[in-house]
């Protein structure tokens, strides 16, 4: 299971763990998510609304410097499904590109996520 992120013609594409650990760190940065009971660990098409998204953005662009450059998990070893990762782990290295983008996504208002 993924997770899209669609607004008209945009998208971005996160891995389950991807999005979970974004929405953990966008969290830990002081987002606040109000929507469908503030629940967007499906991919139901539930809408995260401007002010949210854009909140969300705000939130992990703060995350950002706080963000180990070198790739942690590298150094760690293999990640194993239940194995503990932390979102700056988990973001660290090349994915920080990938978070970079998230944060221009979600700064660019509402989207659907399926």
């Amino acid at each position: 299971m993924s997770f899209g992120l669609l607004r008209k013609d945009e998208s971005i594409h996160l891995s389950c763990q991807g999005w979970f650990q974004a929405m953990r760190l966008a969290k830990m940065h002081g987002w606040k998510p109000a929507g469908p009971e503030g629940n967007y660990e499906t991919n139901d098409g539930q809408t995260v609304c401007e002010e949210e998204a854009v909140s969300m953005g705000e939130a992990l662009k703060n995350a950002l410097p706080d963000i180990p450059d070198e790739d942690v998990l590298s150094i760690k070893g293999p990640v194993f499904p239940g194995d503990q990762v932390n979102p700056y782990e988990w973001f660290s290295g090349p994915r920080k590109q990938r978070l970079s983008l998230l944060i221009e996504y979600c700064r660019g208002g509402s989207f659907a996520i399926h």
